[in-house]
């Protein structure tokens, strides 16, 4: 089991920039010179996000903008769909397309405002110098400055004290010595050991004063650059603050999607069943005009001129295997297809192809979509096995697709035996 930090804490924030020790101390501060130097560093990662926020609308703009137009492509040109049920797919369609536009806005309004504007920023605040930042530069001379007087009398401190524990070692080791008592020569150093201890303890009475003394003028002159310091980070944050929230205003698409949602519902809604099959009867069914008999036996559709009245007879139209749109898709698909990829099968091919022996391997020609459930679907250069079917009708084979092992009806035109 892993455990994680609290985000947010002093500790974890800062963790990269302070060392164990105390601000006071001498050398200290060099926690808030590193931290003017991430400065222009945080700039560059903050303007990284934001690319990689707006790099995402991109591609999701991209993907909403492909699937629009594949299937307004399937809609139009291959699926049997009509009436205000086709209007209701091609409202998903067309918010697609409204989604992707407003993503791809946003992607534009991200890079062309924010990316500029922190640029901009991070050259007039952290301007360079030869080696370091001049902000980095001011803060470490005015540091070394007000540290310099109390590191001098920090030292002697250190040292008076240093030499006071010195000279009271010397005198307990020489008390300690065997011939302490009797040797003249032994007292005297031990007199002159505490004479010593005794001076140098005065001496670091008198250091420690003029330091306490000194100490406001320390801390006034540390504090003066370390809050100098603070103004310019603080600046930075609030910079940094207003340009996330800028952020999220021009990410906030909240009401244009919205929009976008209500509109295709509104279509969706208008979708209407008994207008779409009154439709399909007029154009499919019962209510397309009956075909009846002039007096003299030519045919006509009912509620039109007779022909023997100078009326146009009845021509009836061609059957063929699926609807006259699913039709119409099989045409277009061969036509674009003969045009894109200069294949195309003759009335005497597609002739030969029907009278080929079972297990014949055909090659599709160019990709196929099947219009219903008995017929097959396929790409280009995909492989069909030929099966024989005697009740498929003229213009159609029957055969197995190698690849998924369906067997299906398609039209012969789509195919041709592999070389």
């Amino acid at each position: 089991m892993t455990l994680r930090k609290k985000p947010g804490t002093v500790r974890d924030s800062t963790e990269a920039l302070v060392p164990e020790g105390n601000f006071w101390d001498i050398g200290n501060y060099k926690p808030v010179l590193k931290r003017i130097s991430h400065g222009p560093k945080l700039c560059d990662e903050l303007t990284r996000m934001m690319q990689e926020r707006a790099s995402l609308d991109k591609h999701f703009s991209k993907e909403l903008s492909s699937f629009a137009e594949k299937w307004e492509d399937r809609l139009q040109s291959r699926l049997p769909e009509y009436g205000t049920l086709l209007d209701g797919w091609l409202a998903v369609t067309a918010e697609a397309r409204q989604l992707a536009d407003i993503h791809m806005t946003c992607k534009t309004r991200v890079e062309d405002v924010l990316k500029s504007r922190v640029e901009t920023w991070k050259k007039e605040h952290y301007k360079k110098s030869i080696l370091h930042l001049k902000s980095y530069k001011r803060a470490s001379a005015a540091f070394d400055k007000a540290q310099a007087p109390w590191a001098k009398r920090k030292e002697k401190i250190d040292k008076h004290r240093n030499n006071a524990l010195k000279y009271a070692q010397q005198a307990e080791q020489l008390r300690a010595h065997p011939d302490a008592g009797e040797s003249s020569k032994i007292q005297d150093n031990i007199k002159k050991a505490i004479s010593n201890e005794k001076q140098s303890r005065e001496k670091l009475r008198l250091r420690v004063e003029e330091l306490m003394s000194y100490k406001d003028i320390y801390r006034r002159e540390m504090a003066l650059e370390f809050e100098r310091c603070q103004i310019e980070e603080k600046e930075r944050i609030n910079f940094f603050k207003e340009t996330l929230i800028e952020l999220h205003k021009l990410m906030d698409n909240s009401k244009a999607i919205y929009d976008a949602h209500a509109v295709c519902l509104s279509r969706v809604q208008q979708v209407d069943s008994e207008k779409d099959l009154a439709q399909f009867s007029r154009e499919f069914g019962i209510d397309m005009p009956m075909i009846i008999a002039d007096k003299d036996g030519t045919w006509y559709l009912e509620g039109s001129t007779p022909p023997s009245q100078g009326g146009q007879p009845y021509a009836p139209k061609t059957p063929s295997h699926a609807t006259s749109n699913a039709a119409s898709n099989a045409t277009l698909s061969a036509e674009e297809n003969t045009t894109q990829n200069g294949n195309s099968v003759s009335s005497q091919d597609a002739q030969a192809i029907s009278g080929m022996p079972t297990g014949t391997k055909l090659v599709a020609l160019y990709d196929y979509e099947g219009n219903h459930s008995d017929e097959l679907s396929f790409a280009a250069q995909d492989i069909i096995l030929l099966e024989a079917n005697p009740q498929v009708e003229v213009g159609w084979l029957c055969g197995t697709h190698t690849g998924s092992g369906k067997m299906g009806i398609f039209p012969v035109e789509t195919t041709d035996r592999q070389c």
